[in-house]
Formats: C-alpha cells, structure tokens, sequence
C-alpha cells in the first residue's frame, strides 16, 4: 500500500478543488490525516464543544481516533439535546487478508447517547491514479460526509451509517489465485460494522455503492454475496472485457467469477432480487460504452434498474456533484426508520 499520508494529501488537494468550482466552503478538508495508531481528537469548529463525545470504545485491535465532528454538539449539554455527529478513523484486522484494515465510519447526530440502530451504505473508492484514489480517503475528500450530514439534519434523508473502507488498488474482488479482497469486503468488513456499531444487520438496511473501480466491486459483490446487500450503486463502474483484464483478473474461468455482465447471465433472479442504479457521464470516452452495454444487458434479461447519463468525465467534478443524487437513492431503498 502506498504511504496513506501522501496519497491523502493529493486526494484532498482534488477536493479542495472540486469544491470551489463547486462554490462550497471546505470546512472540514484537511483535518483528517494523523496517525491511525494515535488516540488523538481534532479540533471540531469553533461552535463546537472543545470535547467530542466518545463513540463505542475499540477493542485493543481497533485503533481510532475521531477525525471530524461535522455537526458541532451544542455548547451547553441540556437534556434531550443531541451530541454531534462525528466522522471516525478506525482499523480492524481482517482474517481474510490477515492484516488491519483502515476504515472511515460516520455516525449520525445523536449517535453517542442513544441505544437506536440505523441502516448502512458502505461506498467503495476507485483504483485510481498515482497518489490520486485507491484510498478510504477518496469519498471523503469529495464531500460524501459532509453532504450525508447536511442532508440528514435537514430531513432529506433519515439517518443512517456510513461505511468507506479501504481497498487498496484489488477491485473488491477475490483475486485468481490470490488474496480474496471481496470475501475480506461482504464478510469481514460488514461483520465488523455489525458487531461495533449499532446497525440493523439485515439486507434491506444495508446498501453498497462505489465509483469507478467501486462500481465494479459493488455489483460484483451484491450478486456474489446474495442476501448481504439490498441496494447497489454503480457509479461510472470500470467494467473491463477480458482482454481490458488486469492479471489477477485470471483465466476465462475465473473471469466468469467476478464479471458483473457474467454474473448477471449466470444469476438473474439474484440482480433482480436488488435496487440497481447506475450512471455514467456523457463525456466519458474509456467507460461510458462499456456502461451503457451493461444497461442493455439488464434491460434484456428484465433486470429492474434506473440508469442516468449525466453531463461530465470520470473524475471528480462529475461524481462530487451527484452525491445528493446517490444518497437520495440509497435512502429511498431503506425501510422508514
């Protein structure tokens, strides 16, 4: 794996970017990056308590620090007021991988002090460039937290949990005849969110969604793990042929095994079992036919999905603007809380 703190730089110096073209203030950008191993709390706003409610306490193998309070906890503690919500860093070890693994979480306002559960959309990041991408720090460079947050505390969506773990440069996939990224996805990384933090563990209230390289992960990984998944987002997914293959994309055989547009042939009682929304910029010149082609092919096995062409490229300045688009599909998935 690269070195996090440099990769995190350039990311955020993208979002940095993004969100001015965008005309938002970066509140929060670049106070993320300390060390993972260092129990250390960042200065919250100014209209923020100088103290961040503790969330649930890691267990020794969890280190965590509280990387932003996004909503700031009232100055005065009356009753019935909520604390703020909070984005944490976090690692676990993954038996799968046989490694600890890094993991934003965001939990809801109100999140410390009440013993109510929520539901979870997990997003997955892209493979990325040199330095830019393959990294837990990619949705939350482009404003995913921040959005979810505005959005919750002005009722456009309810609250719930949100999950960016990492996934290096793997594809989310258990690679031919090596380490098994998608087993360490739908297994280990949901079981843990399970057991640390109060979600409804079933499919209805659990959502995955990703871009580019995480599209493809994530429709690959709810019609390979079935019953995990309710929802899926495929956004601008990287949907390689088998001659696009990377190496650890495998033989025909094992290719079968992780291509959506084969899966999707093989189980289509199980797509049509899921809430699929893809989309895809119109100016996208490497990935936007290969979509398209992956739309048809729903289409024709009478998978239910919606599909959306907006104007834009595969970067940031397309995925950062559609957070709300995302976020409104994820939540319209959920059962009313």
């Amino acid at each position: 794996m690269r070195g996090r703190a440099g990769r995190g730089k350039l990311v955020l110096g993208v979002a940095l970017v993004l969100l001015g073209v965008a005309g938002i203030a970066p509140t929060f950008v670049g106070a993320m990056r300390q060390g993972r191993n260092t129990a250390a709390i960042v200065a919250p706003r100014a209209t923020a308590q100088p103290t961040v409610p503790p969330v649930n306490p890691p267990t020794p193998t969890h280190n965590a620090q509280v990387a932003r309070q996004l909503t700031p906890t009232p100055m005065l503690m009356a009753a019935g007021v909520p604390s703020g919500s909070q984005l944490v860093e976090r690692t676990f070890f993954s038996l799968t991988l046989g490694r600890e693994m890094p993991y934003f979480v965001y939990l809801p306002v109100g999140y410390a002090e009440s013993d109510k559960r929520y539901p979870v959309l997990y997003m997955l990041h892209g493979r990325g460039e040199p330095g830019i991408g393959g990294s837990d720090t990619e949705w939350v460079a482009y404003g995913l937290p921040e959005t979810a947050d505005r959005m919750m505390n002005a009722g456009e969506i309810q609250q719930m949990i949100l999950v960016m773990p990492q996934g290096d440069q793997s594809y989310w996939m258990n690679h031919a005849g090596g380490s098994r990224w998608g087993d360490y996805t739908a297994k280990d990384v949901v079981a843990h969110m399970d057991a640390t933090y109060r979600t409804i563990p079933d499919a209805a209230h659990r959502a995955v969604g990703g871009l580019s390289m995480g599209g493809h992960g994530s429709i690959q990984l709810a019609i390979n793990h079935p019953g995990v998944f309710g929802s899926v987002g495929m956004h601008s997914g990287t949907l390689r042929t088998f001659e696009e293959r990377l190496d650890y994309f495998g033989d025909r055989a094992h290719f079968a095994t992780i291509d959506p547009a084969s899966l999707v042939r093989q189980y289509p009682d199980r797509a049509r079992a899921l809430r699929i929304f893809m989309d895809v910029g119109q100016q996208d010149a490497q990935w936007g036919k290969q979509v398209g082609a992956f739309h048809n092919l729903l289409s024709s096995l009478g998978v239910p999905h919606a599909f959306e062409s907006w104007q834009g490229e595969h970067n940031a300045f397309y995925w950062g603007p559609h957070i709300p688009d995302y976020l409104r599909f994820y939540n319209a998935g959920f059962p009313p809380s």
